[in-house]
Formats: structure tokens, sequence, C-alpha cells
């Protein structure tokens, strides 16, 4: 429930979140008002600044803590409320001040910490590319939306060769850097709208949907050679086993696909590696 609301609200823009918080600080105030001041109303200012500070920012969530503090003072003065020092309701209005405002920034620190964590799980944290079980979720709902449409996709698998050898003879922190240059030529290689991700070691995986054939050859092609050119320069004896199928009927799940892709880089493999191969399954 909570994540259907959380998505609901995140999809509106900016000024109707915006709008909203205030509307609903004013709906407060008039509660507060009408009731007297005998029930205090504090606690529900909260509810809006939350929801300021959550969906929306920090900035806005303190701008509308003062705009509640002040709305507050006002419903209290006009209520008639009487104090036997005049001090007393400025006091009372700047602590409630304080405690809208470490509402809002400890609301929006949890949703900054949450989504970071998200992130991390998202995340391969070397190559940052997707890591394996986000890639194929993402790939699997891709999928069904390619078979509804019927749509062709792409799978390419990628492995390095000999990316043991740099790892004895020029160490880990070595491999990591191959690692690393690997992640940054696929992400800046794809569109937008593929996914790349790190299935785990030196293997690799890119999912270009809506794609056929030439196209793949086209995004392939490009990504082989900024491979290439990249161990060249750094003088890293790696090459690139890459198969890269082409799928008109949709597999029934990620795994398959892979699975697919997979053989089609050991042909490569077989065949003296360093190579790509392309396949298109229609069956």
């Amino acid at each position: 429930m909570f994540n259907k609301i959380n998505i609901y609200f995140e999809k509106k823009p900016y000024g109707v979140k915006a709008t909203l918080s205030f509307v609903f600080v004013i709906i407060t105030a008039l509660f507060d008002y009408y009731s007297g001041f005998e029930l205090s109303f504090s606690i529900f200012y909260i509810f809006p600044i939350s929801f300021a500070a959550w969906f929306i920012n920090r900035k806005l969530g303190v701008g509308l803590s003062v705009f509640s503090a002040i709305i507050w003072y006002s419903v209290d003065y006009y209520s008639g409320h009487v104090y036997s020092n005049a001090a007393i309701p400025y006091w009372n209005g700047f602590v409630r001040l304080g405690f809208f405002v470490v509402i809002t920034i400890l609301i929006s620190e949890i949703k900054i910490r949450l989504h970071k964590e998200t992130e991390l799980a998202r995340v391969d944290n070397l190559t940052q590319l997707l890591n394996a079980r986000f890639f194929k979720d993402s790939v699997q709902t891709q999928m069904e939306v390619a078979a509804r449409h019927n749509h062709k996709i792409v799978f390419g698998y990628i492995d390095l060769d000999n990316f043991k050898m740099v790892n004895d003879s020029m160490g880990h922190s070595e491999g990591d850097k191959v690692l690393r240059s690997v992640g940054d030529v696929l992400n800046s290689s794809v569109r937008v709208s593929d996914l790349a991700g790190r299935l785990g070691g030196d293997e690799f995986v890119v999912f270009l949907p809506e794609t056929d054939l030439s196209g793949a050859e086209q995004v392939f092609s490009k990504v082989q050679s900024r491979l290439q050119e990249t161990v060249e320069k750094q003088k890293w004896p790696v090459g690139f086993s890459i198969g890269v199928v082409v799928f008109s009927n949709i597999p029934d799940s990620a795994d398959d696909a892979l699975q697919l892709a997979d053989n089609l880089m050991y042909r490569v493999k077989k065949a003296g590696k360093n190579n790509i191969l392309y396949e298109e399954l229609t069956v």
C-alpha cells in the first residue's frame, strides 16, 4: 500500500505537491481555529510537513515548517487564548518551529539514505553497472512488454578473455581497473533505453529492447571497438568474447535468454576467442 502511494505522489509535478502541502496546512489550521484553543492540533501539522520533506525536498519542508509555525501562532492568537505572560506564545511558536524543522530534517534524511540503499541494492559497486539480480528483474519486465507488442529484443553476453592472467601477473587491483573500465565503456556506449549489467566475475551482459539484427550489429560493433581501444591503450592482455542473440519470439524468462546468449559466447571462445558472433532466433 505504501509503495503504491509513494509511486503515485512521486510522479506528481513539483507544483502539485507543493500546493497540496500548503493546502493541508491551511485545512489543519481551520480545524485548529474552530475547535478552540483548548484542543491542540499541533501534531496534525506534522503530516503536510512530512509530506513536503519526503515527496519534494528538505528546503520546502523547512519553509513549510516556518509557515506552519506562523499559522499556528496566528490561530492561537485569534482564538482568544490568554497567557499569563505575553512572551509565552512567542516561546511556544519557536518551540513548535524547532520541532517541525527537526521532523523535516529527519524525514528528508531517511529519504536520502533509503535512496542510497536502494541504489546500492541495484548497482554493482565496482563497475557501476546493474547487478545480476536487478538486471534480471528489470529485463523480465521489458521482455513481457516486448512479448505483448511483438517487438524484437537483443541479449549480448560479454566475457573477458585471459582476465585471470591480469590478476595473476599484475595483481587484483589492476584486475579491478580492467573491470571498472569495461563498466565505463558499457555505460557510455548503450542508449538510455538499454540495460547493461555485470553478472559476476568477468561476465557482462547488455540488453537492447526493440532492436533488430542490424541495430544490434551497430551497437555491439561500437562496444567491441571501444573495449579493444581501452585495453590496448592500457596494455592489458585482455580480449572479449561476445555472443549476441536477437529474439523475435521472446523466451519465457531472462535466465533462458541469458543461457542462449551464453552458449553463443562459448562458441566464440572455442573458435579462438576475442571475437563476436550474432544469431537471430525466430522460433
